[in-house]
């Protein structure tokens, strides 16, 4: 008799139970709203480094920098081979005279007491004819102007001892002194007069 009334018991407890069960499911209510979001999780570990890309193709040139600054001055190179020589200068202006020097010691006779000279004026071209007397016969003469050492012309004296000569002189406007100089020590000047050419 106890073992069926507690088996009634626990048959009649599960039909309550369902009875429960279908009783809060209909009396159930509509639902909720939704709840608020929950707060962000933590960061999740790094993953693993993925393999290298390919090589991306070249970029375009970039535009010129600015000038840089002027650098030092370099150590000055050797001098130059001398250049060509210039012209010649227009002669100066004549200077002042000096004054007067004391008087030399008699020298010996340097024009033969018994030759003579006379000479023309230079022409246009520079030529001039001269004569001469009282050298030795046969007598070779050189004609020279006055601070030059080179001849402008020669001559030789006949069986007189005469001769004429013809040369012509390169030299700036002005009166100059002719000498006419024997191979056997005969000698004579003259003036020698050069003009505008």
């Amino acid at each position: 008799m106890r073992t069926l009334l507690k088996g009634k018991g626990r048959t009649l407890a599960l039909i309550l139970s369902i009875f429960a069960v279908v009783a809060f499911a209909a009396c159930e209510g509509p639902e909720g709203p939704a709840g608020a979001a929950g707060a962000d999780g933590s960061s999740g570990s790094a993953g693993a480094a993925g393999p290298a890309g390919s090589g991306g193709s070249d970029g375009s040139n970039g535009s010129d920098g600015a000038d840089g600054a002027d650098g030092k001055d370099g150590v000055s190179g050797p001098p130059g081979n001398p250049g060509p020589g210039g012209p010649d200068g227009q002669d100066g202006q004549e200077g002042a005279h000096g004054s007067r020097g004391s008087a030399g010691r008699d020298g010996a006779d340097a024009v033969s007491p018994a030759a003579g000279l006379v000479a023309t004026a230079a022409d246009a071209s520079g030529n001039a004819t001269v004569w001469g007397s009282g050298f030795v016969s046969g007598e070779t003469i050189s004609i020279m102007v006055g601070g030059f050492s080179s001849p402008v012309g020669s001559a030789t004296a006949n069986n007189g001892g005469a001769f004429s000569a013809t040369f012509s002189v390169s030299v700036a406007d002005g009166v100059y002194t002719l000498w006419a100089k024997g191979g056997d020590g005969s000698e004579a000047t003259a003036p020698l007069l050069v003009g505008t050419k």
